[in-house]
Parts: structure tokens; sequence; C-alpha cells
């Protein structure tokens, strides 16, 4: 063992790894590097996509990586579940990529479908393996920030990408430690966690009048870091009535003390777009304001026991025009729609080092309410709403959610085996308990190959919106029941020399799978319990990292993901559970060009299964059109220069027209010119 030292602080280097447990290092101060350490982690996105991983308190995570970083994370409450395909896409992976959001982020992640409306995180519906965009829990920094009114604002965040340090994605339920909505899947961002003092800032100019500017601080000591960020952006819009505004500020604390540190976030954000055809085609001239606001505390013990607690609360309020301004409005529009939603939670795990293995128990609560003029019961009063003068709210509703869980990890030389159950209760369906097991499983089979499977059943709750939402095209159900599924996954991991490869298999059975539907296309859409939907798919990948061998070509990766879905939803027409991406392959590639010049570029195929209403303004009619399928390429030249980095971005280089949204058209080809600069002390 080599002592070695890097940021001002000391860490161990090891050549072998014998197998033993090295969850000790946790409590001690400083990074552990280990090296030839027997992998686990799907490298699907570029070679070096299996990125740090953090405080592991729960089951001792393994990855394929010729090195991995064991620092302070959020980590330690995300995506400790053993044998699911975890990825991590870190900043460092993004810097001479050609992305500008979180949401190009998620593109590139083949398992993720992103089906924007607005880009440069307007709006997007976030869906994984196939699953719905309300099925799939966001969290920022471990703090579960998942909307109740609707998926549609799960990615408002008061962070921008330049203040992302990584994006884990857990591919898989996960249902078992994080409750209700890790129905196919989770995501983490991870904000700036370093311990250097530092200055970042990015200006980006574009097409349709497009900027961004964005800055950050991070101010670092031994036993305490703060870091402030502010961000803001704008555009005329690609096309009419697709102008936005967009402006977060946010901050994130942190104290350490002996075995154990407090850590603290706050954050808000404010956007304002044009939404045309978002909801409906029928009428175009629609426009949204949504804001947003998170506080957090958490607090985190390592040992022999690990304590892991975290409370938090957040608001989001939302403004919605049918017809902007009331331009065109015709007599039945009377008001626009205004909604608040609050969220108070604490998650909560105790884990426990034994003879047996290590034994992980844990309790969730979570307060859910709204407030509106269309969403929720009738409360008999009118009360102003809150940042919107001529706004008011007389609806309303709420619900708490209880979760406890039990895990325990026993280890075999080359099997690890987790078990876990989870008991869930929800005020809204009269504090009927369900359970939800899981068993993972991942075996070692040589130097080269890691085996993988697990089975578990997740749940998801309808939002508000699935409840109560009436308007000009659709109706809620006050009556919807929770869907529930049953989830299959094997996989074989491949690790030698450059090249990572992976092949997994999956199946999902779900239960009273939630799903807009209508007879007819005279009738309004309806949410419900569709009896049963099945899933299936399998996804492929390889990938060369030629980083440190000093060549022309830098990376280069190539992933397939093919997924298949039955619904028994009869003579309905589906509005979302059969449209879904079934052909997805990505693309991407690291070049050298000259010194401190180089280029990466991005290509994805996708064929979106299921048909759209194809709104025809002259007839009043709709016409049903299949999605079909496109190519896209995206890339960045870049000239990289001490603390100074340029580059231009060029997205949509064959100027493709395709709707991620039947009748939203996404942007043709798109240019940037940006520069970074960061000073570290």
């Amino acid at each position: 063992m080599k002592r070695k030292t890097g940021e001002n602080r000391n860490f161990a280097v090891f050549k072998r790894w014998t197998r033993k447990s090295f969850a000790v290092f946790n409590s001690l101060k400083k990074v552990i590097k280990i090296s030839a350490l027997s992998v686990s982690i799907s490298s699907l996105f570029l070679p070096k996509i299996a990125g740090a991983q953090h405080d592991t308190l729960n089951t001792v995570k393994e990855y394929d990586l010729d090195s991995v970083e064991i620092v302070d994370s959020s980590l330690t409450d995300a995506f400790e579940i053993s044998s699911q395909v975890i990825q991590v896409v870190t900043s460092k992976d993004l810097k001479t990529s050609p992305v500008l959001s979180i949401q190009d982020v998620l593109e590139i992640v083949p398992e993720i479908d992103v089906r924007q409306r607005g880009g440069n995180d307007i709006q997007a519906d976030i869906s994984i393996g196939g699953s719905s965009f309300d099925q799939v829990l966001i969290m920022l920094n471990g703090i579960n920030i998942t909307n109740p009114q609707t998926g549609h604002h799960n990615l408002d965040l008061p962070v921008s990408l330049s203040q992302i340090e990584r994006v884990e994605i857990l591919n898989g339920a996960g249902s078992q430690s994080y409750g209700a909505n890790a129905y196919s899947g989770a995501i983490n961002f991870v904000t700036e966690n370093s311990y250097i003092n530092k200055i970042e800032a990015r200006l980006v100019a574009g097409s349709y009048g497009f900027y961004n500017i964005d800055a950050s601080v991070n101010i670092a000591g031994k036993k305490q870091r703060h870091f402030i960020a502010f961000d803001r952006s704008a555009s005329s819009g690609y096309i009419e009535n697709t102008d936005f505004k967009k402006h977060n500020i946010y901050y994130n604390g942190r104290k350490n003390f002996k075995n154990s540190f407090l850590e603290w976030q706050i954050g808000g954000g404010f956007k304002s777009f044009g939404a045309n055809s978002f909801y409906t085609a029928r009428f175009p001239n629609q426009y949204e304001e949504t804001g947003n606001i998170l506080t957090s505390l958490s607090y985190r013990s390592f040992g022999k026991t690990g304590i892991s607690s975290h409370i938090y609360w957040t608001m989001h309020s939302d403004k919605f025009e049918l017809f902007r301004d009331m331009i065109n409005a015709p007599s039945w529009y009377k008001n626009h729609n205004y909604h608040l939603t609050g969220v108070a939670g604490t998650n909560n795990r105790f884990t426990r080092k034994n003879v047996l293995g290590i034994t992980t128990l844990g309790f969730d609560i979570r307060y859910e309410h709204i407030a509106g003029n269309v969403l929720g019961l009738p409360t008999g009063d009118t009360v102003k709403a809150l940042f919107y003068k001529d706004g008011f709210y007389t609806r309303a509703d709420s619900r708490t959610n209880f979760s406890v869980f039990t895990e325990h990890k026993v280890s075999f030389k080359n099997l690890n085996i987790l078990l876990s159950l989870t008991a869930n209760t929800n005020t809204a369906y009269k504090g009927k308990i369900r359970l939800y097991p899981g068993l993972n499983i991942d075996y070692r089979a040589g130097k080269h190959w890691l085996i993988k499977a697990y089975f578990n059943r997740s749940l998801r709750l309808p939002t508000f919106t699935d409840l109560y939402y009436s308007g000009p095209a659709n109706t809620g159900n006050p009556e919807l029941k929770p869907e529930e599924a049953i989830n299959v996954n094997a996989s074989l991991n491949f690790k030698w020399n450059l090249l990572k490869s992976h092949i997994s298999f999956f199946s999902t059975f779900g239960n009273n799978s939630i799903d807009w539907v209508r007879l007819s296309n005279t009738l309004k859409w309806k949410p419900m319990n569709v009896t049963r939907v099945v899933t299936t798919g399998f996804d492929l990948s390889a990938s060369l990292d030629f980083s440190n061998k000093n060549i022309f070509i830098n990376k280069i990766s190539v992933q397939y993901i093919f997924i298949n879905k039955n619904s028994s939803a009869g003579e309905y027409q589906s509005h979302y559970v059969m449209d879904y991406l079934r052909d997805n392959v990505v693309v991407t590639a690291g070049f050298t060009i000259y010194k401190g010049v180089g280029t990466d570029w991005f290509y994805s195929f996708k064929h979106r299964n299921g048909n759209y209403l194809k709104w025809d303004e002259e007839t009043g009619k709709e016409e049903q059109v299949p999605y079909g399928h496109y190519n896209i390429v995206d890339a960045r030249i870049y000239w990289k220069h001490k603390r100074f980095m340029i580059f231009t971005d060029v997205k949509n280089i064959l100027n493709v027209t395709y709707y991620d949204y039947g009748n939203v058209p996404q942007p043709g080809r798109w240019f940037y010119l940006g520069v970074k600069y960061k000073f570290e002390k």
C-alpha cells in the first residue's frame, strides 16, 4: 500500500484487493482509492461513466473501474441497492461533451427516454425502461423532490448543469429503499461537493436569441465548505410561442465532525415560457410559469453503526394559461390555472455491521399537499394565490405516506445476496398496508465476468393531476388505485483491458397500471387502472477508453436498447402506456485534434412506438400519425488552455424534424458559442 496526497487530503492506494469489507474506511477522514477493484457498475454512456461512489453505509458496492474514489457524499442514501444497474455520469465525463443542460445529459444516457416539450431545462418528461413519466423518482443530493402534482414538473431544479458534480441513475425499481414512485428507477443529481476553493463561470450565446450566464463560488476549509451558485438563461424561441426566461439561486453548506457531518441546502428557481401546444394542439397559444423552493438538513455518522437522517421541505407554484394573456380566449374560459404544492418529509436509515452481514432498518414519512382552482376537493373558501395577485385557490387535498423498510446483506466469497422488505401505507387509502419484498444477487465469475440479478415489487401513487384534473380534453379520476409492478432483471458484465461490455434482460409486470385512455376521438382522456401492462426488453453496450494512451481517439461507446410492451387496455386508446421508445441506439466518441483542441460527437437513432393525434387547424380534426424513427447528431469543438475553455456546439446537425410529443416539433439545427472560466486555489 502506498500513500499519496491529493487536493490537500491524504489517501491510500491499494494495488490488490482481497474482497474483505472496506466500509471501515468510511470512519476515516481520508479519501480511499482502490485500484483493480472488482466491478458491478454498467459503463454505458462514456468509458469513464462509472464514477466516484461515496460514504457507503448499507451495502458495500463493487465497481468495474480501474480506480474508485470513496469520499463523503449524498450517495449514502442514494442508490445503495446491490445488483442493480447504477450509472454515474460525472462532470469530468461531461466537460467536453456537447451538452448544455440537465436535459441534454439525460438524453445521452440510453436507458432514459427524455421527451422534451421545451429544451434548455424548460420542461421534459423522464422515463426509464419504458415507464411513464410519473414512474421515476427524482432526488437532489439524496432528497426526494418528486412533484406530487405531475411528473411534468419533476425536473424543476434550483440548479443548472454547471452546478452538477454528477448524476446517479438507478436503472430499475427501487421502492424497497425509496418508497412510492421509484417504480421503474430513480435519478439523483449531486451538486458540487469538493473541498477546493474555486470560482467558476460560464457564458453561452446561441441561435434564436439564446443566452446563458451562470457562476458559482466554493469556499472550503478543513471542517466545512460553502457552495453558492446563480444562473440565468433566456431565448426568443425557435418557433412562435416558445420563448422563455429562467433563473436559479442555490446554496449548499456542510460541517464535518470526527465521525459525522451535517449538510444543508436551500435553493429556488423560476421559469416563464411559451408552451406552444404543450398540453393540447387545439389551443397552441399556451403559457406557463413555475417556481420552486427547496430546503433540507441532513446528518450522517459512520462506524460500526451508521446513521443517516434527512428532513426536508419543498414548495412548487404553477400558473398555466390555456390562452396566453387571454388573447382570443373563448367565453367559456374564465380563469387561468393556479396551483401550489408543498411537501415535507423525513427519511432515516440505521445500519449495523454484525457477524451475519450488514443490516439496515429505516423509515420514511412524506406529507404532500396541494391547493389550487382545478386540482383537489372543493374547500368552500376562496383563498388568494401565493405570488399571483389575480389567482385564487378554491380546492385542496393532502395525503401522508409512511414506509418502514429493512435490508440485510450477506457475502460468501464471490457471492453477495441482499434481502429487503418494505411496508407502505398512505392516508389516502385508509391506511391499507402493502408489502414490497426484494431479492438482489451478484456473483463474480472469474476475473473479468460479473453476473447480476434481482427480483422486487414496486409502487407508484397517482399524482394529483391523475386524480383531479379537468380541462377541455381531459378529466381526472379520484377513484384511482396505486399502480404496482413485479420487476425481474438479469445481466452479464465483462471487463478486459480497455474494453467494457454489458448485456441485460428485463421484464416488468405491471398491475393496476395508470394510463390516460378514451374509447373514441370524441371523448375526453381519463386516467384509469389498466388491468395489466407487461414490459420486456434487453440492453447491449460496449465501450473502449483510450484516454490514457495518448492517441487521436479518446473514447468510443455504443449501446442499443430494445423495449416491447403489451397492455390489456382492450379497445381503449392509450395516451401514455403504449407510447414509448422501442429502439434506442446511442454512439458517443471523443477525439484529440491538437494540443488542447478536441471534439466530441453524439449520435442517436430513436424509434418510438405508438401514434399521436395530429391536429389540423384548418379542418378542426385530428389524424392519427405514427411517431416513426429519426437520427440525431450533435457535436462540440473545444479549445482548453489553463483556466479557460472556449467551445462551439451544434445541436441536431442534420436539421431533422422530429417530435418527442405529438404536435410539439423539436428545434432544428441550433448553434451555441460558449466560454468557461475556472479558478482554483
